[in-house]
């Protein structure tokens, strides 16, 4: 997960999480189904955007 505290713009739209996935075969699928599920709800991805430590990031997702 990358944090950028800017944004980026996406084709008209700003991020400011970005995850990298790598996995065998369809293990990724998985993974992405869940970070899907928790960034559905944009209070989510606002507390991983304002998050200060690696620790507070997992601890968010692992909820």
């Amino acid at each position: 997960m990358v944090q950028v505290p800017d944004g980026i713009d996406f084709d008209g739209d700003t991020a400011y999480v970005l995850f990298g996935i790598a996995g065998k075969a369809d293990e990724h699928l998985e993974v992405l189904g869940r970070i899907a599920a928790f960034c559905a709800d944009e209070n989510n991805v606002d507390r991983l955007r304002r998050a200060t430590t690696a620790q507070e990031v997992l601890d968010l997702i692992n909820a």
